[in-house]
């Protein structure tokens, strides 16, 4: 028997398209404010008070006010020291009892007064210190930082993918007789 056989094994045809995901970060907003620390500092300065005016006065250097009070002060006692001078040299006139007076009188204005003499050092006294402490104050105020950031979530586009699965090629089984003779009995 001759016979030829054509066989063909089915085909499955698979199309298939990608799923596609597009994310898209929408731009995020921060704002910030901000209060800058600020520190104020206010001084006074500490004082330092000499007062070298008896020191000076000391070394017959004077103010005016204190050279006039000295003279006025000396030239009152020497008024006073005149008048009870003469004062008494009347006195001593009025009495004629006790002699001729006018000579003692000239002699003892004639004669030189004796003057004293002394080593002294200058200033006697210390000068006067006083001090005033200086003082520091400060103020603070805190800074300050605000920030303000809105959340803004992400758009996300999904398109699915596609999947076709499909009958490519059919199968099939094809006997041919491809001999001369013919038995029509089978047998």
């Amino acid at each position: 028997m001759d016979l030829r056989i054509t066989a063909q094994n089915a085909e499955i045809g698979i199309q298939q398209s990608m799923g596609q995901m597009m994310i898209s970060n929408n731009s995020q907003t921060l704002q910030t404010n901000i209060r800058d620390p600020k520190i104020s500092m206010q001084q006074d300065n500490p004082v330092l008070l000499i007062d070298q005016s008896q020191c000076f006065s000391e070394a017959g250097l004077k103010s005016s006010r204190e050279i006039s009070r000295i003279y006025a002060h000396k030239g009152k006692q020497a008024a006073l020291q005149s008048a009870y001078s003469t004062a008494n040299e009347g006195r001593q006139m009025a009495n004629i009892q006790n002699g001729f007076i006018l000579n003692r009188l000239a002699k003892s204005k004639s004669e030189p007064k004796e003057r004293q003499f002394n080593f002294d050092m200058i200033p006697k006294s210390r000068p006067e210190i006083q001090v005033r402490r200086g003082e520091t104050r400060f103020s603070f105020q805190k800074g300050e930082v605000q920030v303000n950031a809105p959340y803004t979530p992400p758009s996300i586009d999904y398109n699915r993918g596609n999947t076709n699965i499909y009958l490519k090629q059919k199968n099939y089984i094809n006997i041919d007789y491809i001999g001369k003779r013919v038995d029509l009995y089978g047998g």
